[in-house]
């Protein structure tokens, strides 16, 4: 970080570079010093704000530019309006999609899901095998289970259901959750055999 002036040392500095000379001297203590007050002020506001952007370069740190780091990388690919998001988690899909480098791994979702603050679980259930599966059980015919990863996360926000807004047996029906911002990620990222489903813990 760059080493910044207050604004009394920005005015010593000002006064400094003023003219030798009897008139000038004279005028330290009054007029000329308080003209330049509001200069050598702004002078040090600009500074402070510079070196803050510099830590800015990291998307995690930004403030004044999240907008420009949100324009540079555009619309979210995962169809999620960002801009609803809280900062902290605008700043964290924005550094998950400078530096992804993709994974197909139960522990790589999870550590995504970690970027955004939120802690999941992903629970890969057991292959069906010969002499191991008894048949009736729920791994016993119809869709095999390894197919599907149960994530488990918080549960973050409620919703109730609005008449003429939620259908009976979809998730908004007889009320619901906030989805979390890792949904649409694990939903469009998981591997291609994979069927993700979603539980939410209180």
């Amino acid at each position: 970080m760059g080493v910044t002036r207050s604004p009394s040392d920005v005015l010593a500095e000002l006064l400094q570079l003023l003219p030798s000379g009897w008139a000038i001297s004279k005028a330290l203590s009054g007029y000329v010093a308080a003209f330049l007050s509001p200069m050598a002020a702004e002078l040090s506001r600009i500074e402070v704000l510079a070196n803050q952007l510099l830590a800015e370069i990291d998307p995690r740190e930004a403030v004044y530019l999240l907008p420009e780091w949100e324009q540079m990388f555009g619309p979210d690919p995962y169809g999620r309006d960002v801009t609803l998001l809280p900062e902290d988690q605008q700043r964290a899909q924005i550094f998950q999609r400078l530096t992804a480098r993709g994974g197909q791994s139960r522990g790589y979702f999870i550590g995504l899901a970690a970027l955004f603050g939120v802690t999941i679980t992903i629970t890969q259930f057991q292959t069906s095998q010969c002499g191991a599966i008894e048949c009736g059980a729920a791994d016993c015919g119809g869709t095999p289970a390894q197919f599907y990863w149960m994530v488990s996360l918080p549960l973050t926000e409620a919703l109730d259901a609005e008449c003429g807004a939620a259908e009976c047996g979809n998730a908004y029906c007889g009320g619901s959750v906030v989805p979390s911002p890792i949904v649409p990620v694990i939903q469009h990222d998981a591997p291609a055999h994979t069927i993700p489903i979603f539980s939410y813990t209180g």
